[in-house]
Parts: structure tokens; C-alpha cells; sequence
């Protein structure tokens, strides 16, 4: 219907069938001249515990908006307001990162950052062939996408958990590149990581594998995420104006039909 809407304005689809974005009720600040600069896709997805169910779960993270608005009152107005939120996301990883592996220290990162990141550690010693899950943070933007990936690798490394867990920086363009100590895990699983005609990997040959992914830029075309794909981390989605990568996002993970066979701690 696209060519009649636009060449006479009008929609062949009835007003009943159309699905509209809400509008924003909530402002990270009234403040900061970004804060309220359009719509605000901020949540967590995340898989049903049913696996035989091809939804998800979707997650306001309401006190990620709060702590993002207090940061917007205190910084100076020339500081990008995604500058502030990954700062604060970054953060919150190390803080949950730490706390995970240093069980003396109480644990103050955002309940639902520090329930990611415990599924993230705890989930390959639990399972009797090391299989574990994939989480993903989602940032359009490489340049800061690249940051988040630097210093949660770093971070990663420092608490000794490099072989715990791996962490993967996308850029849309290249081919996916793990360690070795991973590749040598895919071997093991029968998954040759440049047998594909010098391809390299894929999502789908990440399957069962514990990683924390940083995906930025547009959308692979054609992606299909493995079914060990446990959370996507949108919080980093801040401006409007990628509404489209946002939908596609959503279309992603919805479009996965899981197969419990391949799936099993």
C-alpha cells in the first residue's frame, strides 16, 4: 500500500490495524536540551522462559531513566546525553562484573544489569559442557559502541574471567572474530570457524557459546541470532531518529522460532 499513501496521503489500512508508538509520558530531564527531544526506546529484552514460545519479554529499566536524569542535572549541557547513558551503562556492568566475582562486596548496580550479568558468569559453570549465553548491547553508534566494548573487555580481563565468558565487538561490516581459546571451544562442538569458504563466523555458530556482544551500526541483513540469545540490551537506543534500526531490532528476535533440542544446560 505504500505507492497509494504516497501519492494520495491516504492509508488502504483500516485505523483499527494500525499500531501506533506511544507518545513519551516520561523525561529523563527537564533540564538537559536532549532529554526530551522525541520518543524513547529504553528496555531490556529478553527470551521467554518458555521455550517453545517465539515472544519476548520486554523490560522498562526505570531506574536506569532515573539515574540517567540525575546525571543529566549535574553535567554540563554540552555533554551528549548517549554519552551520559553509556557512561552510566558502562559502569553499571563493571559494578555488577565486580560484585559477581567478589562476592564480599555488596552488589549495588541496577537489579536488572546484575540479573544479566549473573546469567552471564554463573551459567557456563553450572553446565556440564561449558554451554552458556548470549547477551547483547545494542548501540547504533560505532565510535561509542567501540568504548563500551574496550572497557568492558578490560574490565573482563582484570577480574580473570577471560575464559569465562567471551566478549565480541560488531560493527555491522566485518566478519565475527573470537580468541582462540574460544574458536578451539567451537572446534570441540563441531563448528570449524573459517571452514565457510573463508567466511569466518556467524551468529548462528555462536550458539551456546557464553559471550557478551556488542553490536553496532545497522543490522546484519539477513541475521539470525542463535537460540542461546538470553537478553538484548537497548538501553543505549536513545535517539528517535533510528526508529527504523529500532523496529528491526524488535523484528530480530521476534522472528526466532527456538528449538529446544538444540538448547539444554
Amino acid at each position: 500500500a505504500q505507492p497509494f499513501v504516497l501519492q494520495t496521503n491516504r492509508s488502504l489500512i483500516p485505523v483499527a490495524n494500525e499500531v501506533h508508538w506511544p507518545v513519551v509520558t516520561t523525561s529523563t530531564s527537564t533540564n538537559h536540551p536532549e532529554a526530551s527531544s522525541g520518543m524513547e526506546f529504553c528496555s531490556i529484552l529478553s527470551h521467554s522462559p518458555d521455550k517453545n514460545l517465539d515472544w519476548v519479554n520486554v523490560k522498562e529499566d526505570g531506574l536506569f531513566e532515573q539515574s540517567v536524569a540525575k546525571m543529566c542535572d549535574e553535567e554540563c549541557f554540552s555533554t551528549p546525553i548517549i554519552a551520559l547513558r553509556a557512561q552510566l551503562l558502562i559502569n553499571d556492568y563493571i559494578t555488577a562484573l565486580t560484585s559477581t566475582v567478589r562476592e564480599r562486596i555488596q552488589p549495588v548496580a541496577l537489579p536488572e544489569t546484575q540479573a544479566i550479568v549473573n546469567k552471564l558468569v554463573h551459567t557456563p559453570v553450572t553446565s556440564l559442557r561449558g554451554y552458556g549465553v548470549m547477551i547483547v548491547i545494542r548501540c547504533y553508534d560505532k565510535v561509542l559502541g567501540l568504548e563500551v566494548f574496550s572497557k568492558l573487555k578490560a574490565i573482563r580481563n582484570s577480574l580473570g574471567l577471560q575464559y569465562r565468558f567471551e566478549v565480541i565487538f560488531d560493527n555491522g561490516d566485518n566478519s565475527l572474530s573470537i580468541s582462540d581459546h574460544f574458536q578451539k571451544r567451537l572446534k570441540i562442538w563441531g563448528i570449524d570457524c573459517y571452514g565457510n569458504q573463508g567466511v569466518g563466523l556467524c551468529y548462528e555458530d555462536l550458539e551456546n557459546l557464553p559471550c557478551l556482544v556488542i553490536m553496532t551500526g545497522r543490522a546484519r541483513p539477513n541475521v539470525r541470532l542463535p537460540s542461546s540469545l538470553s537478553h538484548i540490551d537497548l538501553r543505549l537506543c536513545h535517539t528517535p531518529l533510528n526508529r527504523t534500526l529500532y523496529e528491526s531490532d524488535l523484528s530480530i528476535i521476534n522472528s526466532y522460532r527456538h528449538v529446544s533440542s538444540s538448547y539444554r544446560y
